[in-house]
């Protein structure tokens, strides 16, 4: 009970619960006919709202600070102070 796990790099785990939920959310909650469709229009856009809001900015930031090679050296120079580390 005292092995520590190294959960990082998993992504291959990540798609197949990915893809393991999303069959099961369609096979059994997926609209029967075309107005459930119309009516599940709606919420697609509130998931997708959700997570644009959620997820969008901070992943923008992400990809900025890595392409753009922010560091935390760069970042004690825009602020006229060195950082303590």
């Amino acid at each position: 009970m005292n092995e520590s796990f190294n959960h990082a790099g998993t992504w291959g785990l990540a798609l197949i619960v990915i893809v393991l939920i999303s069959w099961f959310f369609y096979r059994y909650f997926a609209p029967k006919n075309w107005r459930e469709w119309a009516g599940a229009g709606v919420v697609q856009a509130f998931i997708i709202a959700l997570y644009a809001e959620m997820y969008g900015f901070p992943l923008t930031i992400y990809l900025l600070v890595r392409f753009l090679v922010w560091t935390a050296n760069m970042s004690a120079l825009a602020y006229g102070r060195p950082l303590l580390v």
